[in-house]
């Protein structure tokens, strides 16, 4: 009938109209952050699919990468406003952090899996530092895994990741300290003679260095 045919009508109208938090979060590649932070702010049961929309498309561009991707800096930068998209969310929403945590600790994990810049490293590493504060569910498994790649990084040829990473090892210690985990102390100890010698080698390279060396070294007491 007419009706049916107008109803069907209705029906695949409504299929085809993108839910709002899905067009929030692609607004975030068109440098519209402020407007999802806005809406996730003004409607907080919407944050899980937020955060789970806002990894799904982060997780495409960086799957693709190699073959979609003709120019790195293309990458880069939707890279870029995703992590800025996260950073902006914590800051907003971290009342309600445990509805969207874990999607931030899957973009961080991605991102040092991937064979990337270390200017990509720089943004997942600053987004950890971010998010440690307000933490409630970084697995041991998870917090091995930050520390493993910011020992690294904190022997980087640049200087700049360097610090990156002294900031973040000392942020990480931190969050030992806070939530009194000494099941993470051994796997510590292992990484310690590594991270003194990049906090030495970064003495003579900055000025701002030497601040990582007293958290680190409070820990390692704090831990015996």
């Amino acid at each position: 009938s007419k009706q049916a045919a107008v109803n069907m009508g209705n029906c695949n109208v409504c299929h085809n109209v993108r839910p709002r938090y899905k067009i929030y979060v692609r607004g975030v590649f068109e440098n519209k952050i402020d407007d999802l932070c806005t809406f996730a702010k003004s409607y907080p049961n919407q944050l899980p699919r937020i955060a789970r929309y806002l990894f799904k498309q982060l997780n495409i561009r960086v799957q693709h990468h190699r073959s979609h991707y003709h120019h790195q800096q293309q990458l880069i930068g939707d890279i870029h406003f995703a992590m800025r998209a996260w950073n902006d969310l914590i800051f907003t929403c971290n009342a309600e952090i445990k509805q969207f945590e874990g999607f931030i600790l899957q973009s961080i994990i991605l991102l040092f899996a991937a064979d990337f810049s270390s200017t990509v490293y720089q943004m997942a590493m600053k987004t950890l530092r971010k998010y440690l504060p307000y933490s409630h569910k970084v697995s041991e498994d998870d917090f091995i895994c930050f520390v493993d790649h910011c020992t690294l990084l904190a022997d980087a040829d640049v200087v700049e990741v360097r610090i990156d990473a002294l900031k973040t090892l000392s942020v990480l210690f931190a969050y030992v300290q806070q939530h009194s985990l000494s099941q993470f102390c051994p796997d510590l100890y292992l990484q310690y003679d590594q991270i003194v010698r990049a906090i030495v080698i970064n003495l003579d390279a900055s000025a701002s260095a030497p601040a990582a060396l007293p958290a680190s070294s409070h820990v390692r007491m704090e831990c015996n």
